[in-house]
């Protein structure tokens, strides 16, 4: 059988995935402040939608990066919910980004961020009501007071 040239995709934190599964189990400050700690540490994925202004698609370099020319614009797909707040959507692992695309036939561009970027989104977009993470049923909401 031929060789595929596929990309690895970067390594995530198991670490984060075990807090969470901690938390569901045991809803408790002690839990929730080590899923906290380990979302610092953490890179995270996102959905996005890029604006390349009519450029051609960027191909991923050597390392599997792609570099967006300079003004590229870049908008987060954020998830309302029922009483009209919007989130941020998260993922901890391609795992919960694949489920998520397969229910919400949704084939957008992934990219990471870290915690930290979602913190200043926050701090800036008063619209936004905080980061939802791995949405899904096993999704964890939360909210900019708590980030």
């Amino acid at each position: 059988m031929p060789e595929r040239n596929e990309q690895k995709a970067p390594a995530l934190n198991p670490a984060l995935k075990e807090t969470i599964a901690v938390l569901r189990k045991e809803n408790s400050p002690k839990n929730l402040n080590a899923v906290i700690n380990e979302l610092v540490k953490s890179p995270l994925l996102t959905p996005a939608v890029f604006d390349i202004k009519g450029a051609p698609a960027p191909k991923p370099g050597p390392d599997g990066r792609v570099q967006l020319p300079k003004d590229t614009k870049i908008s987060l797909v954020m998830l309302n919910s029922k009483d009209d707040k919007h989130y941020y959507l998260a993922f901890s692992d391609w795992d919960a980004v694949h489920a998520w695309q397969k229910t919400a036939g949704q084939g957008r561009q992934i990219m990471m961020l870290r915690f930290d970027d979602f913190a200043n989104m926050l701090q800036k977009n008063q619209e936004a009501s905080g980061l939802v993470l791995n949405p899904g049923e096993n999704s964890l909401r939360l909210e900019s007071a708590l980030i």
